[in-house]
């Protein structure tokens, strides 16, 4: 049966190889899982020719033949399914197929006794068939091949080398052999007999008989496995552990080994391979030794060596070669990191990452997070390396990194605001920011300038919350640095007043002064701030100028009023809190509602108290200070007036009820020291509030108020008479006011004596009317009204409240002194004077006596009938006067012995007169008039015998 079969094989065999060349011949459209099936079968049918070769009794050799051939051909064909290593499983598992299927085809139509050059060929065979089926991940038909190989690699071994060209095939075939062993137990796990096939490979004396492309071959087997006991990290230092060092250690010895095989190559600096190979080994041993360094300090020192080697070798000037360079430039940081090399070597690293930089989203932040991961050890090592990445970016070439300024200046920003020491981080953010500022083709847009003034505002608030005011002034300001320049007109005026604030905390005055002024004078929280400096500074004059200029801005807020009377208040600048009371009831009247009406009147309280203050102080300035009170009494009068309307007045009672007093008060001390309008203003003021108060009070009125009432309207109208008499004349507009006001105030006084019942007071009262009546009197003789005046006279006289004696003689002096008073004026004042002195009883004989002698002769001096008759009335009531008084022990010589003489003289001469004119009757009465006259004068019995006969004499000449 075994003879039929080995009969049979051969055709088998054939008609294996002829399915599989058909399945082969379009490489395209191969049916992978048959000609697989196909080629297991066949080098099964090979491995029965192998073994059963030496039994078979027939001629072999032709069959042998045809086995060599066919296998040659199955190799060849191998070489059309391996492109690259992106190659798929399939056609790395039909590439190894084939090459099996050679292998054995040849292995089977070998020779019994095999020379040196065939035991080179086949080991050379099975060898890169074990390694292709290695690579593919079938081990055991991999170990099976190189079985094979290890016996070819034996009798090789036992023959002797016959020439140099026979011992460099003999050491590729063993160094053959020997990788794929490598490679093959490397698959299965066993590490230390991988490594000792390739210390069986690079023996010294094999290797001096490789060609470079067997050494570079080797040596990126050996880089593969050494790659492969770690992992390599894409950037920066990878995650390590005990175990991985382990492996990396045990990395560095492969690696180490394809390095050598790498530089003994004679033209490794001209082959591009080479060179590429080598570069590939450096990396991997740069990591290794990095990742072993664990275990191993002094491989630090050889990885930077190696990184450092690779740097040298790189072109910079290719994309690829420059990218590859980043990476090792990291590579060289994670090193020099892992050697605690100080800053000023890992400066220099940062500064050659960066310079060699490709400015992009993902490579800038790279940078910034390697920056963040040193900031809590070395602080001053990312604040220098930011520092250059900002120049950088700054200087970019085509301004490249302009868009990542921003980015580099925050992150700058957020690592030094969190340094214990604020000045140190202050002058590394100065420094950011001033080459910003004098970069001439760039400037930070509008919101990462926004970010960064906010994260430097809000360093600077914790700064202020600590109290650490001078610091936090040196934020502020450098937040308003030119780097920040787009945002200047709407931050600037904030940074300038938060600084200035905290200089005024700090107690630094003058120093907030002079930073405020870099503000607009047209902000009001800028001029509050104004203020506040120059409050603590004591100078009341720019204080007052910050408020007012504070109040016309337009972004005012009443609170910062508010704030600011608080402080005037405490520092006792009482000119200062007067403006700021001032402005803050300008604001409150703008607004609407009763309520608003009565805090104003209380803001007027506290202005007037105020200067009522200053006006006690020895060296006030009454001349500035009474019209500003003045003027808050008439506006808190105004006030008063808007409540009434609102029907508010009952909320102001007390309030009115000091006013008025004030006022009053303040008017009283002005009599002796102020200006006499001054004067009469604060009366008008008072008597108004008075009127006010008692609307106001309705029930609870001081009974005494009428009192009051009348003393100011009476000195306020005092005041305006006096005004009068002063030169230059005033005008008749103004006496014709005044004697309307004095008319309607003696309304006023008469219904308060009705409402009084002090005699006291209605006597205080009276004399107050007497004044009045005088006054008006004086007011309507210099306007010329003088039938008015004879009115204003005749209703005197029919008051018997009004006709005092003193009343009647004050208006008499005035008008007899008047040359332009007309006679009948004076006359019929005269009279009335007359008739109600004699009717109330209020006779003063001296000045009846020249008071009759004057209304004597102003009607005897018009000479009418009755005149006449109206004068000889006027003189029998001096006789009566006379006869009424003389004899009187208290009246006794009152009447005037020139007035009686002249009495006696007018009567005697009209009667004599009268007698001529024939009006006998009249002329009788006169000198009966005459004749008692006589009685009361010097020698009088002669003079009445005298003027009886003269009587007599006429009686006769005119008489019956």
């Amino acid at each position: 049966m075994r003879a039929d079969m080995l009969t049979r094989a051969p055709f088998r065999a054939l008609d294996l190889l002829i399915t599989i060349k058909a399945n082969l011949s379009d490489p395209t459209s191969v049916h992978h899982s048959s000609v697989l099936e196909h080629l297991h079968k066949l080098c099964t049918l090979c491995e029965c020719f192998t073994q059963l070769r030496p039994k078979l009794k027939r001629n072999w050799s032709s069959f042998a033949d045809t086995l060599d051939r066919e296998g040659v051909s199955l190799w060849n064909t191998s070489t059309f399914f391996r492109h690259d290593e992106k190659d798929t499983l399939e056609d790395r598992k039909l590439f190894a197929a084939l090459r099996l299927a050679g292998y054995r085809l040849i292995e089977a139509g070998l020779e019994t006794e095999l020379s040196s050059e065939a035991l080179i060929g086949v080991l050379k065979l099975a060898s890169k068939a074990g390694s292709a089926l290695s690579a593919c991940g079938d081990n055991v038909a991999a170990s099976n091949v190189l079985r094979c190989a290890a016996s070819f690699e034996e009798s090789l071994r036992n023959t002797s080398s016959t020439s140099d060209g026979d011992e460099k095939a003999r050491a590729a075939a063993v160094v053959a052999y020997y990788t794929g062993r490598m490679e093959a137990t490397w698959k299965e796990g066993n590490e230390s007999v991988a490594f000792f096939m390739l210390q069986q490979a690079t023996d010294e004396h094999r290797l001096s008989f490789l060609s470079s492309h067997d050494r570079e071959h080797l040596a990126a087997k050996a880089l593969e496995i050494g790659k492969s006991l770690f992992k390599a990290p894409k950037q920066g230092p990878p995650t390590e552990s005990p175990l991985s060092a382990k492996r990396a250690c045990d990395s560095v010895n492969w690696l180490q080994k394809a390095l050598q095989l790498v530089e003994k190559s004679n033209d490794v600096e001209k082959t591009p391979n080479a060179v590429d190979l080598k570069r590939a080994i450096l990396r991997s041993l740069a990591r290794a030794y990095y990742l072993s360094s664990s275990l191993d300090p002094s491989n630090l020192t050889r990885a930077e060596a190696t990184v450092d080697e690779l740097i040298g070798t790189l072109d910079s000037e290719n994309r690829q070669s420059r990218e590859e360079n980043q990476k090792l430039r990291w590579m060289k940081l994670a090193v020099l990191k892992r050697k605690k090399t100080g800053d000023r070597g890992l400066v220099e690293v940062f500064r050659s990452i960066i310079d060699h930089l490709h400015f992009s989203d993902s490579e800038v932040s790279d940078v910034l997070q390697e920056l963040r991961l040193l900031a809590e050890t070395q602080r001053s090592l990312v604040t220098a390396a930011t520092q250059v990445f900002l120049e950088r970016a700054l200087d970019s070439d085509s301004n490249a990194g302009h868009p990542f300024v921003d980015r580099i200046l925050l992150s700058l920003i957020f690592h030094v605001k969190s340094n214990p020491d604020p000045n140190t981080a202050l002058d590394d953010i100065e420094k950011a920011c001033a080459s910003i500022a004098r970069h001439p083709d760039f400037a930070l847009e509008k919101v990462p300038t926004l970010a960064c003034q906010s994260v430097l505002w809000k360093y600077a608030d914790k700064l202020y919350s600590g109290k650490k005011w001078s610091q936090a002034a040196d934020w502020y300001l450098l937040a308003a640095h030119q780097a920040f320049k787009v945002m200047a007109p709407s931050s600037n005026s904030k940074c300038f007043r938060k600084a200035a604030l905290c200089h005024i905390q700090q107690g630094d005055y003058s120093k907030a002064s002079s930073i405020i002024r870099k503000c607009p004078g047209n902000e009001a929280a800028t001029q509050y701030v104004v203020f506040l400096a120059a409050v603590h500074q004591g100078l009341e004059d720019e204080s007052i100028r910050a408020v007012q200029a504070m109040v016309s801005a337009k972004d005012f807020d009443r609170k910062m009023l508010l704030l600011a009377t608080q402080l005037a208040h405490e520092t006792r600048l009482k000119p200062l809190l007067l403006v700021i009371l001032e402005s803050l009831l300008k604001t409150l009247r703008s607004e609407v509602g009763v309520e608003t009406e009565v805090e104003g009147i209380t803001l007027a309280r506290c202005m007037i108290r105020i200067v009522l203050e200053r006006l006690k102080e020895p060296a006030a300035d009454a001349g500035a200070l009474v019209p500003t009170l003045i003027r808050h009494l008439n506006c808190a009068k105004e006030l008063v007036e808007t409540t009434f309307t609102k029907k508010g007045g009952a909320l102001i009672a007390k309030d009115l009820s000091w006013l008025w007093r004030s006022a009053y008060n303040a008017a009283i001390q002005g009599c002796s020291e102020w200006d006499n309008e001054q004067v009469l203003q604060l009366f008008d003021i008072a008597f108004e509030l008075m009127e006010a108060y008692q609307r106001a009070a309705v029930g609870d009125a001081d009974p005494n108020m009428v009192v009051y009432m009348v003393l100011a309207k009476f000195s306020s109208l005092c005041a305006r008479v006096f005004a009068t008499r002063i030169p230059p004349d005033s005008s008749e507009e103004e006496r014709s006011r005044l004697a309307d006001d004095l008319r309607g105030f003696k309304a006023i006084v008469r219904d308060s004596q009705v409402k009084l019942h002090d005699d006291a007071q209605r006597e205080r009262l009276a004399q107050i009317l007497h004044y009045t009546n005088v006054f008006e009197a004086e007011q309507l003789c210099r306007l010329r009204q003088w039938d008015r005046l004879a009115d204003a006279i005749k209703t005197i006289s029919q008051s018997t409240e009004d006709a005092k004696l003193e009343t009647f003689e004050a208006i008499t002096d005035i008008l007899w002194v008047e040359a332009e008073c007309p006679h009948t004026v004076l006359l019929a004042a005269l009279e009335e004077i007359l008739h109600s002195t004699l009717n109330h009883e209020l006779l003063s004989v001296e000045k009846f006596s020249r008071w009759m002698r004057a209304i004597c002769s102003i009607l005897l001096s018009r000479n009418r009938p009755s005149d006449r008759l109206k004068a000889l009335g006027y003189i029998e009531q001096a006789v009566d006067v006379l006869k009424s008084t003389v004899g009187s022990s208290d009246r006794d010589d009152v009447y005037p012995q020139d007035e009686r003489q002249w009495l006696l003289t007018v009567s005697y001469n009209t009667g004599v007169e009268c007698f001529g004119a024939s009006h006998l009757d009249e002329a009788k009465r006169w000198f009966e008039s005459a004749t008692v006259l006589c009685g009361y004068v010097n020698d009088g019995k002669t003079k009445a015998t005298k003027i009886a006969d003269a009587y007599k004499n006429l009686l006769s000449r005119y008489g019956e």
